[in-house]
């Protein structure tokens, strides 16, 4: 089945032994869209097409006019991102769940800011929700494909926001090391370093124009 929507391309298929290679081995239904890599597997066509259909509406977002200048805190904020990883991997308790959540939201923003997303206009419109920023930034191109991270953000993102991860660790403890968190940020982490390097060697090359 193929699905087209404006700048979408999707194609909902099934792997089997002919493909299983292209889906890590994996066997059931995937969509795919042509820029992103397929998500799945689901159990029949209906639920990864209710899976497309959430993400669409999740993703179908209107960006803010690009400011110039702020894409060069992209470079600061993944190396402040790698600080609070180095942290996690070392720390415990409260202190490494904090670490991931920090370093999950400077990921993020640093990728948004090399999209063309001004600091002032993250600080204002996406706050500390990581959801919406996750959301804002796999429309943008970064993948969304590792359910570690879905599954991290839908646990912490609300105590995150509103200040109360000591709170939430002391009730769930076992957050950081359930959804493997340090190492789905580190692959995060090393892909957002390479899109952001990539588009930093893009302009350079280019050079002034005019």
């Amino acid at each position: 089945m193929n699905i087209s929507l404006d700048e979408l391309d999707v194609d909902i298929v099934q792997s089997t032994p002919d493909n299983e290679d292209a889906y890590d081995g994996r066997w059931g239904w995937y969509w795919h869209e042509i820029h992103e890599r397929p998500r799945g597997p689901f159990a029949d066509p209906a639920t990864a097409l209710h899976d497309l259909a959430d993400w669409v509406q999740q993703h179908v977002v209107d960006p803010p006019a690009p400011l110039q200048g702020d894409a060069a805190l992209a470079p600061l904020f993944l190396r402040n991102a790698a600080g609070f990883l180095d942290g996690a991997d070392c720390g415990s308790g409260e202190v490494q769940l904090a670490a991931c959540c920090y370093a999950l939201e400077l990921i993020l923003k640093a990728y948004l800011l090399s999209r063309g997303f001004a600091d002032a206009w993250n600080a204002e419109h996406l706050r500390h929700d990581l959801d919406r920023a996750y959301r804002l930034a796999s429309h943008h191109g970064l993948p969304d494909d590792d359910a570690r991270i879905d599954q991290f953000i839908a646990a912490v993102n609300a105590d995150f926001q509103r200040h109360a991860l000591m709170a939430l660790h002391a009730a769930r403890a076992d957050l950081v090391a359930r959804f493997e968190a340090v190492s789905a940020l580190r692959a995060l982490h090393r892909e957002t370093v390479r899109r952001v390097e990539g588009m930093w060697r893009v302009r350079r090359t280019a050079g002034p124009t005019g």
